[in-house]
């Protein structure tokens, strides 16, 4: 999988991407100079959604790109100091009652969240790829070797690996490239 997002593929296919993202975003910013940080912020989620799923974020009010601010303002509060208490150190925590420990609702929340998004977007290229749809996305590459034939069907990703594979990639991607973004802009 890791020659799938080398520099070599970076140079060839995704850098394609990018240009026509960012060939979005001056458009976008052009046409509503007042809403400039949400067309900038549009820009990371729309080019990892191509990469990863072969789908565009066309629109900062896109489905797509709303979950994956969601699920990574969702993470944020979660991992700031003090929202999350230290059950890895003290196991007995687990054992408070749901109206002692907020920290529980708010993670199975977030899990929620991230379950529905990530196994949508997995479905998605399943979908489009049962109407004879293939694209050069991650997860079309991914589904393509799993279904070749002689595949060792053991070695196969399960629904679950194959739908936080593709969401942790998303959200590491959206937030290095956004980041970088804040800092360019």
């Amino acid at each position: 999988m890791a020659n799938r997002l080398s520099i070599k593929q970076c140079q060839d296919h995704h850098q394609v991407i990018q240009e026509a993202e960012s060939t979005q975003v001056i458009r976008d910013v052009l046409e509503k100079p007042s809403d400039f940080l949400s067309r900038v912020r549009r820009f990371s989620p729309a080019v990892i959604l191509a990469i990863i799923y072969g789908k565009r974020g066309p629109t900062w009010e896109s489905k797509e790109v709303q979950d994956i601010y969601q699920v990574m303002q969702a993470w944020s509060r979660i991992m700031e100091t003090g929202n999350t208490p230290p059950v890895d150190i003290f196991p007995i925590l687990k054992y408070l009652p749901n109206f002692l420990s907020p920290w529980r609702q708010r993670a199975l929340k977030l899990s929620n969240m991230m379950f529905t998004s990530y196994h949508g977007l997995v479905q998605e290229v399943r979908d489009r790829r049962a109407n004879g749809i293939k694209r050069e996305s991650l997860m079309d590459k991914i589904l393509d070797d799993q279904e070749a034939p002689g595949f060792d069907k053991s070695n196969a990703l399960s629904e679950d690996k194959l739908a936080f594979l593709g969401g942790v990639l998303m959200e590491g991607g959206s937030d290095t490239v956004l980041s970088s973004d804040y800092l360019t802009y």
